[in-house]
């Protein structure tokens, strides 16, 4: 939907992308660069296997977008990113409620009708841990801790700290979002077996492909993503929130949305 804490979705996307690129280019050029991928271990216990892989640093991309106008309609959704799939989009960010897990159908089938056992494409979770949904093709979610919020929110309570009337912020310092993690994976993979949404049986299966799905993405695309959330944390990164005002086609009011010419930083 075209409302402004969607917009703010997009301008993070957008400059998270622009980051990668630049960040990529400034390590490695725009050339082949092969690298070893990373296995990741429960305990004492490797999983997954570390294998070499080349991937090509592009010079450019773009970035599409597209409001579908609905939070419960995954079949729009599905429509929307295959629309993109066909135009060559690799991961998809659907920030749509229900609407978006028509993005994982999308990249899923694109995936398997090219004879892929991972993405890409890939899908990306919105909220939760949303990896379990279609394994091998969600590549990782963009968590929002609404727990953290209400726990904050009930110690200031408590304390006598609660102030009403005023937004509570908790960014990626403050553990209110972030990338989901192994523990989250696990986590919702058990809320997702408790609320009848997937097979106890399959609790082991279903972690075992994320895993080896992470694993066969080359270790520095997670150094990357990792290095950026660091330097958010540390305030030496602050993303955009805001665009210059647009006027909206519709409506003909003044509204807020990001622009490309602002959000390609080079």
């Amino acid at each position: 939907m075209e409302i402004p804490p969607v917009w703010r979705y997009e301008a993070g996307y957008r400059y998270g992308v622009y980051w990668g690129l630049n960040w990529a280019k400034a390590r490695f050029g725009t050339s082949q660069v092969c690298g070893c991928t990373v296995c990741a271990y429960i305990g004492e216990q490797c999983v997954g296997p570390c294998e070499p892989r080349c991937v090509t640093v592009p010079d450019k991309l773009q970035i599409l977008g597209t409001y579908v106008g609905r939070l419960d309609d995954p079949a729009g959704g599905k429509v929307a990113a295959a629309t993109q799939i066909q135009q060559g989009a690799d991961v998809i960010l659907g920030i749509a409620g229900a609407t978006h897990l028509g993005v994982f159908d999308a990249a899923e089938e694109a995936g398997r009708a090219a004879g892929r056992e991972f993405g890409p494409p890939y899908g990306l979770g919105a909220d939760a841990a949303q990896e379990w949904i279609k394994p091998g093709f969600i590549l990782a979610s963009a968590r929002k801790r609404v727990d953290e919020g209400a726990y904050v929110a009930i110690k200031q309570v408590v304390e006598g700290t609660f102030e009403g009337g005023r937004d509570l912020l908790l960014g990626i310092a403050e553990l209110g979002v972030g990338i989901s993690t192994v523990r989250d994976i696990l986590d919702f993979i058990d809320i997702a077996i408790a609320a009848g949404a997937l097979p106890s049986a399959q609790r082991g299966t279903t972690f075992d492909k994320i895993m080896a799905m992470r694993n066969a993405v080359p270790y520095w695309v997670w150094e990357g993503a990792f290095e950026l959330q660091s330097k958010i944390i540390s305030g030496e990164i602050t993303p955009p929130a805001q665009a210059p005002s647009r006027r909206s086609r519709r409506s003909g009011r003044v509204i807020r949305r990001p622009l490309e010419s602002e959000l390609s930083w080079t």
